[in-house]
């Protein structure tokens, strides 16, 4: 009875539109309930379902693609596969098939695939007179198929599941996604044939070794990550640091095309990627962003009423940069001022006070390395200072300006 319950939740919940992961948290807490078996049980399976290494390897993957499909290595994918098979009748559209092979190789997220496919391929797609249900068909099909080449993340939960090795179940992947690959570039060719696709270039061994040499650079993730696993140096988890590590290293050494900073950003939003949504779609959420922090930082805009209890108004965030003592440490949201009002932080602006912008205290000296550790050195100061225990933690964990 208790599983139909269960059950019957579930479904509910995932005809509400519900995503799947927190219908089956919402479900399977029901159950509990439901049976009357304790909730201490809760959190003793989340615990103990997370204390895996191999996890550890998904974010890792999950960065390394986002960040590869930043830094456009998969535009050096695309063009080795149309130099490769586009001389072909319809090689335009086997090359989806085969550069979607190489990027799984190298990616373990679908969404940064999907998201790099789409938008290197669709518009010469398009262009080159495939419709576009047949182009989103192509891009759907050479994604399913790379799900089965690792480092493919599904292949990691599985293991984790059926406690099985995720190696084997990497190494095994590779042979029958190749057999997928062949088929599906075959039926592309029929199809070719069929609707009158066009060769999409003539074939050229100048043309292929200059593409080949820049995809060279994320090619070397395959035969790192396949070569490891079969000379047994190294893990799923060692994979995906590395992977992450080569990652980085080409982005900044290069393409240096990506900063640091967007790194950062990468890994501080890398909670939305799990959810489902695009790297793509998360940076220009992120870029989106700046345009509201723009007006966000003006001093002519007074309170905006009901607003104030929810969003981050120039009022709030004008209290965030004010030097004022009593103003110190409040308002950090973003775009919502919720989180503040939750968890106490958030401080009204006050129209008696002036607000007063700067540094706490005057700072005469022009020494770039006193300007930039001067409050380092207070607070080193007042540790060392320290009566007690007490004193010393207060000043780590108290707010600025904390005295004893």
């Amino acid at each position: 009875m208790v599983l139909i319950a269960v059950t019957l939740v579930f479904v509910v919940l995932i005809l509400l539109s519900m995503p799947i992961v927190f219908s089956l948290g919402l479900s399977g807490m029901f159950g509990l309930w439901y049976g009357g078996y304790p909730m201490q049980q809760l959190s003793s399976a989340l615990v103990s379902g997370s204390q895996s290494w191999v996890l550890l390897a998904i974010p890792a993957f999950v960065f390394a693609g986002g960040l590869m499909e930043r830094c456009g290595m998969s535009h050096a994918l695309v063009e080795f596969a149309r130099a490769l098979v586009g001389w072909v009748k319809g090689g335009l559209g086997m090359s989806v098939i085969v550069v979607a092979y190489f990027f799984s190789d190298i990616c373990g997220s679908k969404m940064a695939e999907v998201s790099a496919l789409g938008s290197s391929l669709m518009p010469p797609l398009t262009k080159a007179g495939y419709k576009k249900e047949d182009s989103a068909s192509l891009i759907a099909a050479g994604t399913a198929m790379g799900m089965l080449v690792p480092p493919a993340i599904f292949m990691i939960v599985i293991s984790q599941v059926t406690n099985t090795s995720a190696v084997t179940l990497f190494v095994a992947g590779f042979v029958p996604a190749a057999v997928i690959m062949l088929c599906l570039m075959a039926l592309v060719y029929l199809r070719a044939r069929k609707y009158d696709w066009p060769v999409d270039s003539r074939p050229s061994l100048k043309r292929l070794g200059q593409a080949g040499l820049k995809a060279a650079v994320p090619m070397v993730v395959p035969v790192v990550i396949l070569g490891g696993f079969v000379l047994g140096i190294i893990t799923a988890t060692e994979a995906g640091a590395v992977v992450a590590g080569y990652a980085i290293l080409v982005a900044r050494l290069v393409y240096r095309n990506v900063s640091w900073k967007e790194m950062g950003t990468l890994l501080f939003f890398l909670p939305l990627v799990f959810l489902g949504l695009s790297p793509n779609v998360v940076y220009e959420v992120v870029t989106l962003n700046l345009l509201y922090q723009f007006w966000l930082h003006v001093t002519w805009i007074p309170k905006l009423g009901f607003l104030e209890y929810v969003l981050n108004t120039p009022s709030a965030h004008r209290i965030h940069h004010a030097s004022n003592e009593e103003y110190i440490d409040a308002n950090y949201g973003g775009v919502l001022i919720v989180f503040d009002r939750l968890f106490g932080t958030y401080k009204a602006e006050d129209q008696a006070i002036s607000i007063q912008y700067g540094l706490t205290e005057p700072l005469l000296s022009k020494n770039p390395l006193v300007v930039q550790f001067f409050e380092w050195k207070a607070l080193f100061l007042d540790l060392r200072d320290s009566r007690s225990f007490k004193e010393f933690f207060g000043y780590v964990f108290r707010p600025p300006g904390w005295k004893p």
